[in-house]
């Protein structure tokens, strides 16, 4: 449609690279599901009557693994998208601010 103005959005880098927030917070509750995970399989030697806390550890070293995954993932493919705004004005449209001419 003429008269329509397109342009393009700029994102918020983070210090790391990422490109949005949710990609940092993703993989920082992936790294500490893993340090969980490996504390409970590998350094505690308490028992909890029906719970195996090793078992428990190796599955949160398993999910923070494959959070890890996924986050890098949606990061990857977020870096590889070209985000578009497209902006329509209506041209009879004034702006009460500005002065009468």
């Amino acid at each position: 449609m003429p008269g329509n103005t397109v342009g393009t959005a700029t994102l918020l880098q983070f210090p790391n690279g990422a490109d949005h927030k949710e990609d940092v917070v993703g993989i920082g509750v992936s790294v500490f599901l893993l340090a969980v995970g490996g504390i409970l399989a590998f350094g505690v030697s308490d028992r909890i009557s029906g719970v195996d806390l090793t078992v428990v550890g190796y599955v949160l070293m398993g999910a923070g693994a494959i959070g890890i995954v996924v986050a890098l993932m949606l990061a990857n493919q977020r870096s590889r998208t070209v985000h578009t705004v497209h902006e329509r004005r209506d041209p009879t449209y004034r702006d009460p601010r500005d002065p009468l001419d």
